[in-house]
């Protein structure tokens, strides 16, 4: 990729520290018996600058619980799902923290188990069939091809920079109203096991049903070979902090939790090329790769998958890398936690030798993504 301003520069991986984020290790195990601690409303703590989340690190929207003996036992994260035992009702992930002989005496049952997801093509062939099928009505839009869309979900996404073509081929879509939704759950039932396929499950009348709380657009997320393996939703009302939530129903029957998958784009240029950009979230991907034409793979967020885990997996996948370009959002600079997280990134990628880390670095008044650098830069190149 030609650099379009000279204002775009990369800073050289830096030697951290070889530990990863303890918090989230404290999450990866399970109870004995496959109990965990019971969490009533009374047990229930919200974090605080004082007592920020044990997860993610911020002192917003998380809660934790607390047993008779002043222990934290389970986190409550509204943000990261990796390391998390089960999905809570309020869309929470569950970290369990610390196991004592204490806690066992805080047991009230084994929760119910979830459903496993259901393999990739059932996910792919249900969420293909639904993004193709759901028709919303916009009296203003004149473009068929984005008729999947809500109107302004459609400017919106252009704005980013997406072209009509790569919005539809990518099955962008609006979530439906509950009734139509629920009319799709329906029609794809009688197709396909919606079994563990996340955002589906059965009412108690055994009718299946798709959960249309959030209100917003869709967003597929995407295996290395183009399937989709899960949907993220671009909330029309943030929730705080929160602009993005998975579709997922892993506390309904006979659905299951989305989990926190990566997303793939232009692999094919990624094995040509050599080199692959690293971002946080799919559509800022697909922006990065439609503007560029190179390859990306995207986190759901800089904490959602443990930096070794990510080296792993793109050794695994392109064993002849020879270029890594980490694109974080500028506000590493000033966010405590984006700054761990990308310093322990640029570890992970420096045990792999011979391969060349970048991490991008810009000025903050030319955009806070890249993808919002990368569509300003093209602007002033065209003198929009």
């Amino acid at each position: 990729m030609k650099s379009k301003s000279k204002n775009l520069s990369s800073r050289n991986a830096q030697d951290s520290k070889n530990a990863l984020d303890q918090r989230l290790k404290k999450g990866s195990g399970f109870f004995s018996h496959n109990k965990i601690p019971s969490y009533e409303k009374n047990d229930i703590k919200y974090v605080s600058r004082k007592q920020p989340c044990e997860i993610c690190g911020k002192p917003d929207w998380c809660s934790y619980t607390v047993n008779g003996f002043g222990e934290m036992v389970l986190a409550l994260c509204q943000r990261v799902s990796y390391g998390s035992i089960k999905q809570a009702k309020d869309n929470s992930y569950i970290h369990v923290l610390a196991e004592t002989k204490r806690v066992s005496n805080y047991v009230k049952a084994a929760p119910k188990l979830m459903n496993p997801k259901a393999d990739v093509t059932r996910c792919n062939e249900v969420y293909t069939a639904l993004l193709e099928n759901i028709q919303v009505s916009n009296e203003t839009q004149e473009d068929t091809e984005l008729s999947a869309l809500y109107s302004y979900h459609a400017e919106r996404l252009l704005a980013r920079g997406l072209g009509v073509d790569t919005i539809a081929r990518n099955l962008y879509a609006s979530v439906p109203e509950q009734a139509g939704g629920n009319e799709l759950a329906q029609e794809l039932s009688k197709r396909f096991d919606l079994t563990g396929v996340p955002g589906f499950y059965k009412h108690s009348n055994g009718i299946w049903q798709l959960n249309t709380y959030h209100k917003g657009y869709y967003v597929p997320y995407r295996n290395p070979k183009g399937k989709i393996i899960g949907l993220q939703i671009r909330l029309d009302k943030p929730i705080g902090k929160t602009k993005y939530v998975w579709l997922s129903t892993a506390e309904k029957d006979s659905g299951a939790s989305s989990g926190s998958p990566l997303h793939f784009v232009n692999v094919n240029l990624i094995h040509e090329s050599k080199e692959v950009y690293i971002t946080e979230g799919a559509l800022k991907a697909d922006v990065i790769g439609e503007l560029s034409k190179v390859g990306v793979v995207a986190m759901a967020g800089v904490k959602n998958v443990k930096a070794e885990i990510l080296v792993e997996t793109l050794k695994l996948l392109f064993p002849n890398l020879k270029r890594v370009f980490i694109a974080f959002d500028m506000d590493f600079q000033t966010n405590e936690n984006v700054e761990k997280a990308l310093s322990e990134m640029e570890t992970g990628f420096q045990k792999w030798n011979g391969l060349e880390v970048k991490t991008l670095v810009w000025n903050l008044s030319d955009g806070k993504g890249f993808d919002d650098y990368l569509l300003q830069a093209g602007e002033n190149e065209n003198g929009i």
